[in-house]
């Protein structure tokens, strides 16, 4: 009588790459997309964020091909390390795409035009110094490289205490004036240390700022004294450069929460007339003239007190560990989820799930500190 594992040898195995191209796509898409924080069943931090990616790449040559967008789709810099691999590998890259012996694809088949690829950038912190570079001497080879990624991203996000990094990295623009081949038009800012000196106080901080069509700025304050159901605007607020930001028309921010309220109050303005606004004109929401991003202080301030309500409110459910002190880490995944944009898309169907208008009234009573 055969043995069991002589019936597994003649067993055929599937093959994967007989597939279509589509289902492979498919298949490999949904095995390195990031789950969302209610479908987590494992902990997901930056250590496994490219773990199944960086092995399926390790597999075969199509594989890699099919991975490799997936991979760089979102780049997370969260050390000097992380920097100096994007570096290295873009680097290489463009060696070997002047190298006549990989003029071609079929030559190269690893070629990876890397700066194309990235669509998010998420930056934690600002690390030292790279080897041979001191601050404010623009004429570093690897921060040209960086420039090269971070302006061909859609979105870039930074903790706070990266804007250094952001500021070094528009240092590398080759105009005066203007960011050439500047891309990203959603900006993501979270953390505790809130800071805008490095950009106010530059030319190429002002041109990034300018630059800005969607701003979401996450802090996750708390306040022992709120309730559960209330949420507060913060004075923070007050010194967000909008007068710089002069083609802002989305903005996004997170309230005070309580103590022990794990997800996050997100109040979402969206200037009228824009598509998923609350108004189609500024008439339809109290105004005679057109009014520049300024106008979403305002709002903010006459939510906290009088309870108008210009956006919606949104109870984001953030993550289960954040009902006590945000972790950096915490704000790295919940990008890298694509959280950022969700509440951007079908705002006002997503509204009246999430709490908004006179529901966001009643879900959140308005406070000021």
């Amino acid at each position: 009588m055969p043995s069991i594992f002589n019936k597994l040898r003649k067993k055929k195995c599937f093959n994967f790459m007989e597939l279509p191209a589509e289902l492979k796509i498919k298949i490999v898409y949904l095995a390195v997309s990031i789950p969302s924080s209610k479908e987590l069943m494992r902990p997901f931090t930056r250590e496994n964020f490219y773990t199944t990616a960086r092995s399926l790449a390790l597999v075969s040559r199509i594989t890699r091909e099919i991975v490799m967008p997936f991979l760089l789709d979102t780049v997370i810099l969260d050390s000097q390390d992380s920097i100096s691999r994007l570096v290295n590998s873009v680097r290489l890259q463009k060696k070997m795409a002047t190298n006549p012996r990989f003029a071609t694809h079929c030559h190269y088949p690893f070629k990876v035009d890397y700066p194309k690829r990235v669509k998010a950038i998420w930056a934690s912190r600002c690390p030292e110094p790279l080897p041979g570079h001191v601050w404010g001497e623009y004429q570093d080879p690897e921060y040209r490289v960086l420039y090269e990624c971070f302006a061909n991203a859609k979105t870039l996000g930074l903790n706070f205490n990266a804007l250094h990094l952001l500021y070094e990295v528009l240092g590398m623009s080759t105009h005066e004036q203007q960011l050439p081949g500047w891309k990203p038009k959603r900006v993501v800012l979270a953390g505790d240390l809130i800071r805008w000196n490095t950009l106010t106080q530059s030319v190429v901080g002002q041109l990034f700022l300018g630059s800005i069509t969607h701003l979401t700025i996450w802090v996750g304050e708390r306040r022992e004294e709120l309730s559960i159901d209330n949420a507060a605007v913060a004075n923070w607020i007050n010194a967000v450069p909008f007068k710089n930001m002069d083609n802002l028309t989305h903005f996004a921010f997170t309230l005070i929460r309580a103590q022990e309220q794990a997800d996050f109050p997100l109040m979402v303005f969206i200037l009228p007339g824009q598509n998923g606004s609350k108004f189609r004109t500024w008439e339809e929401a109290g105004y005679r003239k057109p009014m520049n991003a300024t106008v979403f202080l305002d709002w903010a301030w006459e939510f906290s007190e009088k309870g108008t309500v210009f956006g919606w409110i949104l109870w984001w459910s953030f993550d289960p560990s954040a009902a006590g002190d945000v972790r950096p880490d915490l704000w790295e995944m919940a990008f890298a989820r694509g959280e950022h944009d969700k509440y951007w898309k079908n705002t006002k169907a997503d509204a009246g799930r999430a709490g908004s208008g006179s529901q966001g009234q009643e879900l959140v009573q308005h406070h000021r500190h």
